[in-house]
């Protein structure tokens, strides 16, 4: 059946919309829901109707719902602006425009022509069962899976310069072909903190690992001769050392890697991806080099070396492999994804197939491709599902991510559920650690703290484990916003502090930058304004050093709310436009609502009332989009102030109290105090002083900073009589709120100072 609405049709025999004619890419799930609401226009449907009705059983949140609603709103608009599901508050969703059914000619098409072309098509698949037989020798063979076996691959020693490449390539190889063979579980050394030397690494290695095996590599030529030297040794020291020398590096190479395979597995038959090793000596050499020069980050080197390689041998498919990967690092990503492409197409072992995937997955990645990066992680996992190896974790782990950016949460803490499940820590604790902070740092945006912080502690505790100080300090970082979240700020900068330490004691000025931008807005938020400007100059120095126009961005929208928390209004407009041309050059979108929340701030401190409306109402439709849930607490109390300002003071109650309700789902306590202080200026400034008590009490549990609390309790305090207590708590609120106390409250202190 073909559905026609506006411009666009539905085809349910090639699953597929069109517009115009054209396809539109759509996922399963899109394409599911636009069916069932073509088949019912003009209905009403509760979230749960759908989840029932379109998936059937099938675990959905209403959550995800409401983000599949919103990109299928947004993917129609893209092609014609409209109307097409309305949601009714309360009620549900339906979908509005008139649907035309019509039947489709395909179905009766494809019938008739199977009946009639049967006996070809028997033909075929006696053709077809012939040819696979006949290429059973080729490299499509199932892998067997790899042993428990967990093996480390490196160099031996740092060679001369001018010949890094003898030291370096010979372990890349062997490392790539027992990856492909799937012989054993591979400990990548690049993993190594770059701050601890080979010993120090390995020795903690076992520590975690006392099966690990470490394999060093050395290669030397001398006399036309190549000699490839391997050593084998475990926890207990135990050394098995054998070298091979040959006029030819393929058979040098060839030699040593059977005889790696046999000291690892005897077991294994490595003989049918000795195809993967070149014949050819000199196709060896280049392809080695190549591998030297992309180790040392020489890409344009590496291109010409591969370039030479693939001109004598089109079919060594490594080396197309790294091609790929070179193209994609020269900022050329469709050439990378046509490589990939011619690849995926020939017979090539299905390790290998899974790198190829894995590649391209991470180029649409990069690309803000984020749909069709999904899908083809998903695709991947689905096809190797009885599979299980490190590299199939490692896209688990990147779908995870792919999740995150789509801001489909609910699956990526799914997908990273089910890796800190089946992740063997003495196989691969670093990944476990990342998936741990990942988990941490989506569970803190949703808004589940006690479960972030919780998850933030496991992964502090691993990175400490591996000695890894870069991942610590990232932990640092994540306890910080998780402790900012809180309200908690004293623990929020103790966690700064440290991360703070450790990235200037490796001279890593992005970990510098980086901390810099979370430790300004707590000493903002506390009102230590001249401390926090002073770390601003310091990060914005840091983004103009490393060339980061983000980091620089973040630098100007503090040098403004800092103006604008002083009352300098003037040179807050003047930071605020810099802000604007910044966001609009980059043309990010979390950037430009960023100068839409900057200014609404400005503007209502000031109260220039002409323009908030609008600037709230841009802001409610990304949030609609994004359902970014967290965001709508803050935009409700924007709102709030307005209707205070222009004394509609009885909309105020009806949109804070839900919004406190609201910010209480995601444990956003400093969203909630703030909404707690508003409605206490109330109630005093309604001579509501018990209400107003009431409200700040509430507050408790979040650790409300001094100011304005104590001045509030102060105030209503002394409508209440208790003029000694309100002139203890304005006294304590003054010596305990830096720099956020006023004129306007020195002259509030000296006469309650005079009543009393």
């Amino acid at each position: 059946m073909k559905y026609n609405f506006f411009k666009f049709t539905l085809d349910t025999d090639t699953k597929e919309l069109y517009a115009d004619n054209l396809p539109i890419e759509m996922p399963k799930g899109h394409y599911e829901l636009l069916l069932f609401l073509l088949k019912n226009p003009g209905k009403m449907f509760t979230k749960s109707d759908i989840i029932e009705e379109v998936w059937q059983g099938r675990h959905v949140t209403e959550n995800s719902i409401d983000q599949i609603i919103s990109k299928l709103r947004k993917v129609l608009n893209n092609i014609q602006k409209g109307v097409y599901i309305k949601t009714v508050y309360g009620k549900g969703l339906m979908f509005v425009p008139e649907v035309k059914l019509v039947k489709s000619q395909a179905t009766a098409q494809v019938k008739s022509s199977l009946s009639l072309k049967f006996p070809i098509l028997l033909v075929l698949v006696v053709l077809i069962a012939w040819a696979v037989l006949s290429t059973k020798n080729e490299p499509v063979l199932e892998t067997k899976k790899s042993s428990n076996s967990l093996i480390l691959i490196m160099s031996a020693t740092q060679a001369d310069d001018g010949e890094e490449w003898l030291n370096q390539a010979p372990g890349t190889f062997i490392d790539q072909l027992f990856g492909i063979a799937n012989i054993a579980n591979l400990k990548k050394f690049k993993q190594k903190p770059k701050y601890l030397d080979r010993k120090q690494y390995i020795n903690n290695q076992w520590k975690i690992s006392p099966d690990l095996k470490v394999v060093t590599s050395h290669l030397v030529f001398k006399d036309n001769l190549y000699k490839v030297e391997l050593n084998i040794v475990d926890r207990l020291q135990n050394n098995t050392t054998q070298s091979f020398s040959n006029q030819s590096l393929s058979v040098a190479m060839t030699e040593a890697s059977k005889w790696l395979v046999q000291q690892v597995d005897s077991s294994r038959d490595f003989s049918k991806f000795v195809s993967l090793i070149p014949d050819d000596s000199y196709v060896m050499e280049l392809y080695m080099r190549g591998l030297g020069s992309l180790a040392k980050g020489e890409i344009e080197k590496a291109n010409h070396y591969l370039q030479l390689c693939l001109s004598e041998m089109p079919d060594f498919h490594l080396a197309r492999l790294q091609m790929a990967k070179v193209k994609s690092a020269q900022g050329k990503p469709q050439e990378s994804l046509a490589i990939l492409e011619t690849l995926s197409q020939s017979p090539v072992f299905e390790q290998l197939q899974i790198q190829i995937e894995t590649m391209r997955g991470d180029i649409y990645d990069t690309q803000g491709k984020y749909i069709l990066a999904r899908d083809l992680y998903v695709a991947v996992l689905a096809k190797y599902k009885d599979e299980k190896s490190m590299q199939l974790d490692e896209i688990r782990y990147n779908l995870s991510q792919t999740y995150s950016a789509l801001a489909e949460y609910d699956s990526a803490i799914n997908e990273l559920n089910n890796l800190e499940k089946n992740i063997d820590p003495s196989q691969n604790l670093e990944l476990l650690a990342h998936v741990l902070q990942k988990k941490a740092s989506i569970l803190q945006h949703m808004g589940h703290v006690t479960k972030a912080q919780k998850a933030a502690q496991k992964s502090l505790g691993i990175f400490n484990q591996l000695e890894d100080l870069l991942g610590e300090a990232k932990l640092y970082i994540t306890l910080a916003r998780i402790s900012t979240h809180q309200g908690d700020y004293n623990k929020s900068v103790d966690s700064l502090e440290q991360a703070l330490i450790i990235n200037r004691s490796l001279d890593y000025k992005l970990g510098v930058g980086a901390t810099l931008n979370e430790l300004i807005y707590v000493l903002m938020v506390k009102g230590d304004f001249d401390k926090a400007w002073q770390s601003n100059i310091e990060m914005k120095k840091i983004a103009l050093e490393i060339d980061y126009t983000a980091m620089l961005q973040i630098s100007i929208q503090y040098f403004e709310d800092i103006s604008r928390s002083q009352n300098k209004f003037k040179a807050a407009e003047i930071y605020l436009q810099e802000h604007l041309q910044l966001a609009q050059a980059s043309n990010n979108k979390r950037s430009l609502l960023k100068n839409k929340l900057l200014a609404i701030d400005l503007y209502l401190d000031q109260e220039k009332l002409d323009d908030i409306l609008s600037l709230i109402a841009d802001v409610q439709i990304y949030i609609d989009e994004t359902k970014e849930i967290r965001l709508q607490p803050r935009i409700n109390l924007h709102l709030a102030r307005y209707y205070f300002l222009k004394n509609e003071n009885d909309k105020v109650i009806g949109l804070l109290m839900p919004s406190k309700e609201l910010a209480k789902t995601t444990e956003d306590g400093e969203t909630i105090v703030e909404i707690n202080n508003l409605l206490a200026e109330h109630y005093i400034d309604s001579n509501n002083a018990e209400k107003a008590l009431s409200i700040l009490e509430d507050s408790v549990e979040y650790k409300p900073l001094p100011y304005p609390y104590l001045l509030l309790k102060s105030k209503a305090n002394k409508i209440l009589g208790n003029k000694l207590k309100a002139l203890d708590l304005a006294n304590e609120c003054k010596s305990t709120s830096n720099q956020w106390w006023t004129i306007a409250d020195d002259v509030y202190l000296e006469q309650l100072q005079q009543s009393i």
